[in-house]
């Protein structure tokens, strides 16, 4: 994972609870960024009301959803290729 700020086309998981009331139904949701916004929200779980950056999800069941950003940690794109050969690839 890498500690570049999280931007639009990112992929990232939930890997924090809720900062307010410490729900972590959400932790190991991973997901790609659709867009990162500067908004007023209210928690869903206990209905404080914050204002904070948060992202976007893209796809999924959660398409529309935004989650706090310091709740998420970005994949590095490197971790992501699919480098690893295969069984066609492997000459013995």
């Amino acid at each position: 994972m890498s500690d570049k700020p999280i931007s639009k086309g990112d992929v990232v998981a939930v890997v924090r609870p809720t900062h307010c009331c410490g729900i972590e139904d959400a932790l190991g949701f991973t997901f790609t960024v659709s867009s990162v916004t500067h908004s007023t929200r209210r928690c869903i779980y206990c209905g404080t009301i914050f204002t904070t950056l948060t992202a976007q999800c893209s796809e999924g069941k959660f398409k529309g959803l935004s989650c706090v950003i310091s709740r998420l940690k970005r994949f590095d794109p490197d971790l992501l290729k699919d480098d690893i050969p295969t069984g066609e690839e492997l000459h013995v």
